[in-house]
């Protein structure tokens, strides 16, 4: 993540153990345009809500996961 890690981070950095994995994995994986939706959402969403919008992440397959993104910036 490197230098976009402070734009993400309020979604990330109290993630549990257990979805860590899979969270570094979609991290590494993303793009500009995910970073960008990413940094959006964690701006929008409140810290109550973060747990939440992170396992709705994980669950939405790889393929779809920008368009709901999106969707979820767009609200």
């Amino acid at each position: 993540m490197g230098r976009h890690w402070p734009r993400v981070a309020p979604l990330f950095a109290f993630a549990p153990e257990g979805e860590r994995v899979a969270l570094l994995a979609l991290l590494r994986a993303a793009d500009r345009e995910d970073i960008d939706a990413l940094e959006r959402l964690a701006q929008i969403t409140p810290p109550e809500e973060r747990d939440a919008l992170r396992l709705d992440l994980l669950r939405v397959p790889g393929a779809q996961r920008r368009v709901w993104m999106l969707a979820k910036v767009q609200g």
